[in-house]
Order: structure tokens, then C-alpha cells, then sequence
């Protein structure tokens, strides 16, 4: 279900042009941000928490709760998820200088900037409408002409669906409430951050449908990475809640490094061009509060849902 928001990058053609668009990409945001947030802080880490507890109860020091050392070791992996992404990121931010293929890379490396900016690339889209319904969608020569960016943004988001991956397949071998929570995240996150990937690819020099192409193939290596979550879940009991840990870190760092502050900067343009910030700031609020009522339902009720 949530490599299915890789098709859903068409549906900005016809609805983009709509003058509300950017406030419905704001709520989407805010959603996802919330989501992200709450998964980290609702759901992971209290995981990690209780298998820290359950597992370090012999450690009698009265550091960190009295529950021990232990505590501090499995919650280290939380930043070593922060760290983890942060690096990623810093890679793809080198890579155009290391293998030489042009200053354009740059626009992947602005986090979810490009869900805010999709109307740029309009005009390159109107010229892939025209050409989608003659020309195929995988040809070589088609990607011959394509940009580097749009292949750096299919490698970094490849990375990202497969780390989600982990995290979905590694919550369903804990529990069906955690498999569906992670997942209900993931599939919040996608969809801003997809309508705005698939702007770019359009803009880029990809038709149409080898945008559509592309980029669901990018989010098929999120099954690689449910295989290795799920190997991990069953062959070592412990290894599910060292995933949780690094993935809490992740959802961290996403959500309050790169799509926290595109809310902020949102706000900031609707305010300098004499816009209703208090619109913005209002659908940005809502999407908020929405997220994060969104993973305690599920939470909640997912067990009902299974029976």
C-alpha cells in the first residue's frame, strides 16, 4: 500500500494549477511531520523502553532509573539512527562534486523543499504530456537525456524506502498494532514527499509514465528491505528492538530536520508576500494534530481491526 504513493505523482498534473494547491500541500506536510513524531516518540522508543526494562533488571546500579547500564546501551541506538541519515545525506550532497555531474544536483539536498516548489516545474511537465502518449517510457535513449538530479533523487529515495522497510517488516514481527502504526506513518510521509519527487523527475527530463516507472521501482527496494527486517525480527529477539531504536532516530531526524522547517519557511513566505500566514498556520496546525491523532487511533484500535 505505501509503494502505491509512488503513483500518485500523476494526480499533481491536473489538481497543481489549482490555486490552493500549496495549502493542501501544507496540511499534507504537517501530517507527515506529526506522524514521524509521533511514531518516534509514541511508539519506538516506549518499545525500546520496556525491552530495556524487561532485559536489564539484574543490573542493580541506580544510574538512569535503577534499571542500569543497560539502559544506556539499547538507547544508544537511537542516535546511531540519527547519525545513520545524517550521513546519507551528506553523501548525496558530495556526490556531485565527486563524480563531476553538475551543479543542478544540488535541489535534492534541500529536504522537502521540492513539495513547495512543485509548480516550477510546470512547464517542463506540459512538455511531458505532450510527448508521454508517442514516446515509451524506458527507452535509453529517454534516459540519456535525463538530468543527474532526478537519478540522485531515485538513489536517496531508494535508500529511504528500504530503511522504511526494516521498520515495517521488523514492527509486524512484534506486533500487528506496531506493523500497522509504522506503516500508517510511512504511507503519511510519502505522500508529500512523492508528489514533490515526481515534480522533479518531470522537470528533470522523464515522460510521464517513465517518472511513473522510475520512481515505483525506486520504492520496490522498501520488499528488500521488509526481507531483511523480517530476518532480523525472527532470527534474534533482540534484533527487532535495535531496529526500533536506529528507526526512532530516523522519524527524529526526519521530521524535526528536514520537514519541520519547511513548515516554518512556509509561513515565512506566505508572510512576506502579504499572504494569509494565518491560513497557512492554521492548515499546518490542523495537519499536526491530525498525524499524531492518526497513530494514536491506530494504536488503539488496531487490535480491534485484526479481530
Amino acid at each position: 500500500l505505501t509503494n502505491l504513493c509512488s503513483l500518485t505523482g500523476i494526480a499533481c498534473i491536473p489538481i497543481q494549477r489549482w490555486r490552493h494547491f500549496h495549502y493542501l500541500l501544507n496540511f499534507m506536510l504537517g501530517l507527515a511531520v506529526s506522524a514521524l513524531f509521533a511514531a518516534a516518540v509514541m511508539v519506538l522508543i516506549p518499545e525500546v523502553s520496556a525491552f530495556v526494562t524487561s532485559y536489564s533488571l539484574e543490573e542493580v546500579p541506580l544510574e538512569f532509573g535503577g534499571q542500569g547500564f543497560g539502559y544506556l546501551r539499547k538507547l544508544a541506538f537511537i542516535p546511531t539512527g540519527l547519525y545513520l541519515f545524517f550521513i546519507i545525506e551528506y553523501l548525496l550532497l558530495i556526490a556531485p562534486r565527486v563524480f563531476k555531474v553538475g551543479a543542478a544536483i544540488v535541489l535534492i539536498h534541500n529536504g522537502y523543499i521540492p513539495t513547495l516548489d512543485i509548480r516550477s516545474a510546470s512547464g517542463q511537465e506540459e512538455q511531458a504530456v505532450a510527448k508521454a502518449s508517442s514516446c515509451p517510457c524506458c527507452t535509453l535513449a529517454n534516459f540519456t537525456e535525463v538530468k543527474p538530479v532526478a537519478w540522485m533523487i531515485l538513489l536517496g529515495d531508494s535508500v529511504h524506502n528500504f530503511m522504511d522497510g526494516i521498520a515495517i517488516a521488523a514492527g509486524f514481527t512484534q506486533s500487528p498494532s506496531i506493523g500497522l502504526t509504522l506503516s500508517l506513518c510511512v504511507l503519511l510521509e510519502e505522500l508529500p514527499h512523492e508528489l514533490g519527487d515526481f515534480a522533479v523527475l518531470i522537470s528533470s527530463g522523464f515522460s510521464i509514465k517513465a517518472a511513473l516507472c522510475v520512481n515505483f521501482i525506486s520504492a520496490c527496494s522498501a520488499y528488500l528491505g521488509m526481507i531483511v527486517g523480517l530476518l532480523i525480527g525472527e532470527a534474534s529477539g533482540d534484533g527487532s528492538f535495535y531496529v526500533f531504536a536506529a528507526m526512532a532516530g530516523v522519524f527524529l531526524y526526519i521530521s524535526l530536520s528536514d520537514m519541520l522547517p519547511e513548515l516554518r519557511r512556509s509561513l515565512e513566505k506566505a508572510e512576506k508576500h502579504n499572504k494569509s500566514s494565518l491560513v497557512v498556520f492554521l492548515l499546518e496546525f490542523a495537519g499536526l494534530m491530525v498525524g499524531c491523532f492518526c497513530v494514536v487511533f491506530v494504536m488503539l484500535y488496531s487490535h480491534s481491526f485484526m479481530h
